[in-house]
């Protein structure tokens, strides 16, 4: 399994379909394969984060409810000798810790340890100021994700942008405590440059 983390924006879906391509390509005969979009591990909350009535038992209900489809998902297999189940995951704990921001560290370190117990590996996209101002502001300013959602964290562009570095350095910090095997990266390459070593890191 992998998880990768990292703020708005910064390439997390295209680096996920490339390491997806990359497994399929790679594996001539069909595995068990899963992808945990956003929709199943962020949006959930979403409603009731945007009505300020989300609860912290509720987002944690949410993390166990992952963490035990994942457990049997490895548990079913655990007697083969090969590795038949790959997994990506697009944020989970790391990012709920900031967004919706009502968790803290100590609230999802177990979730975290039972992640490493079962094999999960963490990459976080690491990104300038200057590539989150490009990617994650001025290149979606006229979409939904600024007008109407990233308007909840500043007034102008600039303090939208302001907001996601802060957010960056925060997640850093929290993804530093992980006891996941980690890789961090470097997201202002190229998605192949990055794909490739993202791909090894995985399947090592």
């Amino acid at each position: 399994m992998l998880l990768i983390e990292g703020v708005a924006g910064i390439g997390k879906t295209t680096l996920i379909n490339s390491l997806i391509r990359q497994y399929v390509d790679s594996n001539k005969r069909n595995r068990s394969s899963l992808h945990l979009a956003q929709a199943h591990t962020y949006h959930p909350l979403a409603p009731d984060e945007i009505d300020s009535k989300l609860l912290p038992e509720q987002n944690l209900a949410h993390l166990e409810q992952i963490l035990s489809l994942l457990s049997w998902l490895v548990s079913s297999v655990s007697s083969e000798q090969r590795k038949i189940f790959f997994c990506t995951i697009h944020t989970l704990h790391i990012t709920h810790c900031v967004r919706p921001g009502i968790l803290s560290w100590n609230d999802v370190a177990t979730f975290d340890r039972r992640l490493q117990q079962l094999g999960c590996k963490l990459i976080f996209l690491r990104a300038t100021e200057e590539t989150i101002w490009e990617r994650t502001v001025w290149g979606r300013r006229e979409n939904e994700f600024i007008i109407y959602y990233g308007r909840k964290y500043g007034d102008s562009l600039e303090n939208i942008h302001n907001y996601y570095v802060q957010e960056q350095e925060k997640m850093l910090t929290i993804a530093e405590l992980s006891a996941m095997k980690k890789l961090m990266v470097d997201c202002g390459r190229t998605i192949p440059d990055i794909s490739q070593e993202a791909f090894d890191f995985w399947m090592k």
